[in-house]
């Protein structure tokens, strides 16, 4: 449990105001006491805005394998756009923190002796209104990708409830983005101009890199914090 006292000045007067947040594991809500009305909607945002940054947690990422021609394009691509980040298809987000590292690698070991490669086929590129979803490529939810990613949701998140992750697997889009929704200084149209389409669509990988991101803070404090190159990637 931590506790964060957090005192507010404005220009005309001085309000002390105490809050106390107890930050629980696992997304439970936090508890916000004050002693002034006047900055309740201030409070809220900062109670809902740190719940969220929790709630991102780790985010576990499929990449192309190092140095493949499909990893040039696609870093190529996001470059093009502005961005920096790492080409990625993402198995699973919101994996608290309190999961340890190697955990997580010890699981993944274990998943990819008994199961096969994560097969990627790029299928389009498309827009969308979705934050990480302003251009992406989209790629087909081959068995073998799917299954990888049921895994990890299950596996680091703790989705225990079959419905439930069956749900999620009707639901997950396993897509690349190319661009966030924060980048705002051209439209879409402009920006996909920009792309050689023709070496990314109907691209494929087997295999390939796993990274564990910590995205609990802002995009530009994310951090890798486990590395995991798949055996045999092509």
């Amino acid at each position: 449990m931590k506790t964060i006292y957090l005192q507010l000045t404005t220009a005309t007067k001085r309000n002390e105001i105490f809050v106390i947040f107890f930050l629980l594991v696992e997304n439970q809500p936090m508890e916000v006491i004050n002693r002034s009305k006047d900055f309740c909607l201030v409070l809220n945002f900062i109670s809902s805005t740190i719940q969220e940054l929790f709630k991102m947690g780790y985010s576990l990422w499929l990449l192309p394998p190092t140095n493949s021609k499909i990893s040039t394009s696609l870093i190529s691509a996001i470059k093009t756009l502005g961005c920096s980040f790492a080409p990625h298809v993402t198995l699973a987000s919101k994996i608290p923190l309190s999961v340890p590292v190697e955990d997580i690698k010890s699981s993944l070991d274990t998943y990819f002796v008994k199961n096969s490669l994560p097969d990627v086929r790029i299928n389009s590129l498309n827009t969308g209104s979705e934050f990480f979803k302003r251009i992406f490529l989209r790629c087909q939810k081959t068995d073998s990708l799917v299954s990888l990613a049921r895994f990890s949701k299950q596996t680091f998140v703790g989705d225990d409830d079959d419905n439930d992750i069956n749900n999620w697997v009707t639901n997950y889009d396993p897509h690349i983005s190319l661009i966030y929704a924060e980048e705002k200084d051209c439209n879409d149209q402009e920006l996909i101009g920009r792309i050689d389409t023709s070496i990314l669509i109907d691209k494929t990988w087997q295999g390939g890199k796993i990274q564990l991101v910590d995205t609990s803070g802002k995009l530009s404090e994310w951090k890798t914090v486990l590395d995991f190159d798949i055996p045999n990637s092509t």
